[in-house]
């Protein structure tokens, strides 16, 4: 076998790798979205979204067991005061001492703790995935170092830089399944998602921009949550634009991506399938991203459902204002600047940054311990 044949296996586990932890749960991926937010015991009630957040056909019957918390509809959750909770347990406590505690806090209406189940089952969730990634790149490893011939300069080189990447892994992967030890695998498909809803409905930004994304979902599950789809096609654009209007730059970047038409994207966002393309829109959170000074490079490896794409803010104004005609430019226009100013009015904290490794399966627990809230959502009219 030659050089070149033994680092076949390596450039197609790389090229996989990339795709599909670019959709950050890799082959676990993130769960569906529940029609109801999830705790432990309780009662099973409909959803609400209003009528349309049903799914039409779909029995209450059907239902997940609910948390008391979680009988609360939509409307009664997104109107709810947001005070900050009390601190969440370490990241380095085992999660066998803190699960159950942390399930309490989210059945009785905490957000944050809410976030923070939903992150753990999922880092649980990935251990098996995160330790065959591993296992599949030291094999790649071993054979180009047992590769016959004489190795060009730039394969010993990254033979080198691959050991420490795939030591990593497996550090990553050892030291997960150690802090999920003792934890029942008994996750649902939608129990994950049902937890960030709660949290987003809130107004917790982190779990706001999560949630809104759609990178909560997970292809293997697809058929298992399309009563979690049809909720979170009525609720995603709302919540990403009460996020991005708050002051949550992913939450805003992801918006200008999905409001962007659809054939120019390879693989469209579940939200920009929810809201459509609308060169206003687009434009306009363009022009207000530009306002905050968001750097679309800063939201790049948080995976395609944040990325917006690879050009400049500046560039992709641009592309914006060449679709639309002159109207559409002047109302963008005097929407980012009305929103601008009602925010800066608000004086709505920003979203707490998150100074964290760079690794190949990303962790979202820290993100919970954020204290950034959206305003309280405003009650809709009556009749």
């Amino acid at each position: 076998m030659t050089l070149k044949h033994a680092a076949a296996p390596l450039i197609v586990l790389a090229l996989i790798a990339a795709f599909w932890l670019s959709r950050r749960p890799s082959e676990s991926g993130v769960i569906g979205v529940g029609a109801e937010v999830v705790g432990p015991g309780g009662q099973g009630v409909a959803s609400a979204v209003g009528a349309a957040a049903h799914p039409a056909g779909v029995s209450d019957a059907a239902a997940p067991a609910l948390a008391p918390a979680a009988t609360k509809t939509a409307r009664e959750l997104s109107a709810s005061p947001t005070t900050v909770s009390l601190p969440l347990p370490p990241l380095d406590a085992p999660l066998a001492s803190t699960l159950d505690a942390l399930r309490q806090r989210a059945a009785a209406g905490d957000a944050r703790a809410a976030c923070r189940v939903a992150a753990e089952l999922r880092k649980c969730e990935l251990v098996d995935v995160q330790l065959a990634f591993a296992q599949r790149m030291e094999r790649a490893r071993q054979q180009m170092e047992s590769a016959p011939g004489q190795a060009a300069p730039e394969a010993n080189a990254r033979q080198r830089s691959m050991a420490p990447f795939v030591d990593s892994q497996y550090r990553d992967a050892l030291a997960a399944s150690e802090h999920c030890a003792g934890v029942p695998q008994t996750s649902s498909p939608g129990e994950q998602i049902r937890y960030w809803r709660q949290a987003a409905l809130q107004g917790h930004l982190p779990s706001m921009a999560m949630y809104a994304s759609g990178n909560v979902f997970r292809m293997r599950n697809t058929l298992s949550n399309l009563q979690d789809f049809e909720v979170y096609r009525h609720e995603a654009e709302s919540l990403a634009r009460r996020a991005a209007l708050a002051g949550d730059s992913e939450a805003l970047l992801a918006l200008t991506r999905a409001y962007a038409p659809l054939h120019d994207q390879m693989v469209p966002s579940l939200l920009a399938q929810a809201t459509g393309a609308d060169v206003v829109e687009e434009l306009s959170m363009l022009l207000l991203a530009q306002k905050r000074g968001i750097s679309v490079a800063s939201q790049r490896g948080r995976g395609p459902m944040f990325s917006a794409n690879q050009n400049s803010l500046e560039a992709m104004i641009a592309d914006a204002r060449g679709r639309a005609d002159a109207e559409q430019v002047s109302r963008a226009e005097q929407l980012a600047a009305s929103r601008d100013a009602a925010q800066t009015l608000r004086e709505t904290p920003a979203p707490a940054a998150f100074a964290r490794e760079r690794t190949t399966f990303d962790d979202e627990r820290p993100r919970c311990g954020s204290e950034a809230f959206a305003p309280v959502a405003p009650s809709p009219a009556s009749g």
